[in-house]
């Protein structure tokens, strides 16, 4: 909300570096900041903004640089801030994690582990690309923070207190990192789910071999579901429990439903998917 009042909008889900190519579509691999770095002077950390110049200088070029140099740690230090106690990831991702590094087209390797983030922002949409919007015909999701987005507070027509900001996520499904994503023009485990989750898949789902479900959407270590913060700064246990329909979420039905759906239909998302929207303009029930 600080970083509303200053610049009158959240900030974006990943700051995107297009190209003068192919319609200037956003470069895949190339590591760009993501909301969470973006807040840093709102966290009382602007040493952090100033030493990496994130205003002027991409989150790749600074990768670049601080590799050369040899102080990756120290130029991307780990944030208690941004670290659930109740995880065991620890301060930076693990060997063996499926999020475990940055090596875009940076080439750092994959030896250096980054910092943890345990609060992906809420991108929403129970499909939802988070790389839109791409291009101008592609719709964007519906949650606060995707690829590029400028969402304002009177964009939340579905109401501050009725929409997810931030959630959590623990090790078993991957966690996140705090500098962005990897890859901002992916939608799966190394892109955008950096530092982004969906409401795609239900509250703490088990992880399956070979799916993202569970890495690209939110879960905790708490018993019986997870906090979010919503977006009128308020903070809720949302419990695993919660209402979600299967129907509206194509990679856990055999329905052939897929999304976009027509989320004005009240039949075609659950309690859950809809807080995770923020303006869908169904009515939400008790939660």
């Amino acid at each position: 909300h600080n970083y509303h009042d200053t610049h009158n909008v959240f900030p974006p889900g990943t700051v995107p570096r297009r190209g003068t190519a192919n319609n200037g579509r956003v470069i895949a691999n190339y590591e760009s900041y993501g909301w969470a770095a973006l807040i840093l002077p709102q966290m009382e950390q602007s040493n952090i903004t100033n030493q990496l110049k994130i205003s002027t200088v991409t989150l790749n070029e600074a990768l670049i640089a601080a590799n050369a140099a040899g102080n990756l740690d120290l130029m991307f230090p780990a944030l208690n801030v941004y670290q659930c106690p109740s995880d065991t990831t620890g301060p930076n991702l693990k060997n063996g994690m499926r999020r475990t590094h940055f090596n875009g087209l940076s080439g750092i390797g994959n030896g250096w582990r980054p910092p943890t983030l345990n609060y992906p922002g809420s991108t929403g949409d129970p499909s939802g690309d988070l790389r839109a919007p791409r291009q101008l015909n592609h719709r964007a999701p519906l949650g606060v923070f995707y690829n590029g987005s400028r969402v304002k507070m009177r964009d939340i027509t579905d109401g501050t207190s009725n929409t997810f900001m931030v959630g959590e996520r623990e090790e078993r499904c991957g966690a996140g990192s705090w500098l962005g994503g990897r890859n901002p023009d992916g939608n799966g485990t190394h892109g955008n789910d950096y530092h982004l989750a969906r409401v795609r898949q239900p509250l703490n789902d088990p992880v399956n071999t070979g799916d993202d479900r569970c890495t690209d959407g939110f879960s905790s270590k708490h018993v019986g579901g997870a906090q979010f913060l919503f977006c009128d700064g308020s903070v809720h246990f949302i419990s695993e429990n919660i209402d979600f329909n299967l129907a509206g979420a194509p990679e856990r039905n055999d329905q052939g439903i897929d999304w976009p759906a027509d989320v004005t239909n009240a039949g075609a998302v659950g309690i859950y998917q809809k807080l995770g929207m923020k303006s869908d303009g169904q009515v939400i029930g008790e939660f």
